[in-house]
């Protein structure tokens, strides 16, 4: 086996497991929310009662690296205008 095939099977074997925990998640989260629980004193979502990475948010960009791009982008227009 390859090291690409390696990954690539990697990957789908992650795929999987998130999967799998994503289904646990709602299977919890269903068994507490029965007619048997207090409403008052349940977690307001399924994401605050049992979080996972796939919830998580990566790869954001700030403000300052927006507006770092957009100053290069304009050096560069002008750059091209000037030719």
């Amino acid at each position: 086996m390859s090291f690409a095939e390696f990954q690539i099977r990697l990957f789908a074997w992650s795929r999987c497991q998130e999967r799998e925990w994503e289904k646990v998640r709602i299977l919890a989260w269903y068994s507490l929310t029965g007619s048997h629980q207090n409403p008052k004193k349940l977690p307001k979502s399924i994401n605050q009662f049992m979080s996972l990475d796939l919830d998580k948010k990566t790869g954001s960009v700030s403000e300052a690296q927006i507006q770092r791009f957009k100053d290069e982008m304009s050096k560069y227009l002008q750059q091209l205008n000037k030719k």
